[in-house]
């Protein structure tokens, strides 16, 4: 064999059976990586994929691969989605660009935040306009997820929602802290 390299990869989580899991004689820079190899702009951190349990290892929207590669280093135009290689003036570490969350939205004038324990990530296939939507990671009982922007004056705010849930499970709109709307089961746009 020869030497391997790895740029701007996540190569997170590896395990082998009878020795180490990576070798020295390759390379790895820009990359996500666990344990942490010597090599320019590498990170160990949890990637944070969005929802890798059901096979979706796009970053979510706090991971700490968004923007952190090398553009230099970046191959394509497109990543595996399709979507421009470069948003955000850095290539994300990873397959896949990372959707920022305000272009999702269309809402660049507000600041947004997410918990609970699933992450939120942008993507174009299940959309209510044809163009891209957010969407959380798989939650089970007793388990949450949100996402929100706080604003202060007047004004108007639009959006599509839906949502895929037993009967006793909701998604709630909230305003003012308040519960303002809340939908359930299979819905549709």
């Amino acid at each position: 064999g020869g030497d391997a390299s790895a740029l701007n990869c996540i190569i997170f989580d590896n395990t082998a059976h009878n020795h180490a899991n990576y070798d020295e004689t390759g390379y790895l820079i820009y990359s996500c990586t666990y344990p942490l190899l010597t090599g320019a702009g590498n990170i160990a951190a949890e990637p944070l994929f969005s929802d890798p349990n059901r096979g979706n290892f796009r970053l979510a929207m706090n991971s700490p691969c968004i923007n952190a590669g090398s553009n230099a280093l970046a191959v394509g135009e497109t990543d595996l989605d399709g979507n421009e290689r470069i948003i955000g003036g850095n290539v994300d570490i990873g397959a896949y660009e990372a959707l920022p969350v305000a272009m999702v939205l269309n809402s660049s004038n507000l600041v947004w935040t997410s918990g609970g324990d699933a992450c939120w990530y942008g993507q174009p296939f299940v959309t209510a306009d044809g163009d891209e939507a957010m969407q959380s990671g798989l939650i089970g009982d007793a388990q949450s997820v949100w996402i929100q922007a706080v604003t202060e004056g007047k004004g108007t705010l639009r959006f599509a929602w839906m949502v895929s849930s037993e009967s006793r499970d909701y998604l709630r709109f909230y305003a003012d802290d308040q519960p303002a709307s809340a939908i359930s089961g299979d819905s549709g746009w």
